[in-house]
């Protein structure tokens, strides 16, 4: 899978039998190994840590909320 997104694509090879998990994996792969924040959310993924993808995604929320209150 190249790095482009394209819903209607993943959701036809979903129904085609592909795992979802693993088509997200190479989505991520290449999208994303080339930055170092990029590669530990992947290195998570591939090792199911859901949870610490869960604590980064609600930190991330919680500083741009804050970055957003400090701009106005």
């Amino acid at each position: 899978m190249n790095g482009n997104f394209d819903p209607m694509r993943i959701i036809q090879m979903i129904k085609q039998g592909q795992n979802p998990q693993q088509l997200m994996l190479q989505f991520l792969e290449g999208n994303m190994a080339s930055t170092p924040f990029g590669a530990n959310i992947l290195q998570l993924a591939k090792e199911n840590r859901t949870s610490e993808i869960e604590q980064i995604a609600r930190n991330i929320r919680k500083y741009r909320r804050f970055y957003e209150r400090i701009r106005k």
